[in-house]
């Protein structure tokens, strides 16, 4: 009897063991993915979407660019975006074509590919806010509403991670208006930003309140 219950507690040991080592994987799997995904996102800004978007047709950037953020999980995708608000964009190189040439400009002002570049950047990162925000899924909500829908079924008060986001959704209309100096979108003014942000959090609410069938 006593060896029966020192093998039952063996094996529960080992069991509890097995997926704690298992929680800690995914834990560490997932935390590599969300690195990578953010050096790629860096890549892409600073390689593609600055120096490019401005000669893809809207159906070429959709295809090949947009798809590397509205493809993968909100939770993933948005963060990686809004961090984007707070770097800088890389300066033009001599062994890159110049910008104003790309776009058939016949003359750039002062530091113009600088320019335009910002300019580029800031209008791509908008774009993707926005269609996060405001644009609706097949189920008829934003896609931001998945990222809060996953946030509060796991939220832990103190968590880093969680905290990050929670920042970032209240500061976002700030962040935007820091970095185009006080040139706030239509869409992100901040009584218009909040009524959508309260309005997902509404719907997130009714949905885990209503009985299932």
């Amino acid at each position: 009897s006593s060896s029966s219950s020192s093998s039952s507690s063996s094996s529960s040991s080992s069991s509890s063991s097995s997926s704690s080592s298992s929680s800690s994987s995914s834990s560490g799997n997932k935390d590599l993915f969300t690195i990578l995904y953010s050096r790629l996102v860096d890549f892409l800004f600073d390689n593609i979407i600055v120096k490019w978007t401005p000669v893809f047709s809207e159906e070429e950037r959709s295809f090949y660019i947009d798809a590397f953020f509205l493809r993968v999980s909100p939770s993933l995708a948005f963060p990686a975006v809004c961090s984007q608000l707070t770097r800088a964009v890389p300066p033009p190189s001599s062994k890159d074509p110049s910008m104003s040439s790309l776009l058939s400009l016949e003359s750039a002002p002062t530091r113009g590919d600088a320019n335009i570049a910002e300019t580029t950047y800031m209008r791509y990162i908008i774009n993707l806010l926005q269609t996060f925000i405001y644009s609706t899924t097949n189920s008829k909500q934003p896609l931001i509403s998945y990222m809060m829908s996953d946030l509060s079924s796991s939220f832990a008060p103190g968590k880093a991670e969680h905290q990050y986001v929670v920042d970032m959704i209240a500061s976002l209309p700030d962040r935007i208006a820091n970095r185009m100096k006080g040139a706030i979108p239509p869409m992100f003014q901040q009584h218009r930003y909040f009524n959508q942000v309260l309005q997902c959090i509404f719907n997130i609410i009714a949905e885990d309140t209503t009985p299932s069938a």
